[in-house]
């Protein structure tokens, strides 16, 4: 966790938190661009492997090919970790599809996250398409590795 880091990197954390209301990422991941499933179908999975240690910090979505709310809010993803755990389940714990535009809104297009990842460990995000028409979705996931968070320290230390 974030608070497992060394106090002067973690008080450089929150310094970053509270001026700009987010931490900044050392890495992204970008999910692999899917072809848009038809209006009332699922796409393909598309699927980010981490391959290093660290935590996500935050979920960036976006719709390319309109980017309207109508779009957003038309548009649901799931989210599956390790093939094993959903991100997002519904009032009876199993697996759900959430609103990019619940999740994103339609300025800010993140969501923050905390969430320890490690090596090998699959994120398979599917979409769902509730609009009339074509959609390309993709999400992005903001990231600190563990070994930028060691280099960080290092210099800090002046090693």
């Amino acid at each position: 966790m974030i608070a497992d880091f060394p106090k002067h990197v973690f008080d450089l954390l929150q310094q970053q938190l509270a001026s700009t209301g987010r931490i900044g990422a050392t890495r992204y991941f970008v999910s692999p661009d899917v072809a848009s499933p038809a209006a009332g179908a699922v796409s393909t999975p598309s699927t980010i492997r981490f391959t290093e240690r660290g935590i996500a910090l935050a979920l960036y979505g976006q719709e390319g090919e309109f980017a309207t709310q109508l779009t957003f809010a038309g548009t649901g993803v799931r989210c599956q970790i390790g093939g094993t755990e959903d991100l997002f389940v519904d009032g009876q714990g199993g697996p759900a599809f959430a609103s990019m535009l619940t999740l994103f809104g339609g300025q800010n297009c993140w969501t923050p996250l905390v969430r320890r990842v490690t090596p090998g460990t699959d994120w398979t995000f599917t979409f769902r398409n509730r609009t009339a028409g074509a959609i390309a979705p993709s999400v992005t996931i903001g990231f600190i590795g563990d070994a930028d968070v060691a280099r960080m320290v290092a210099q800090a230390e002046g090693k």
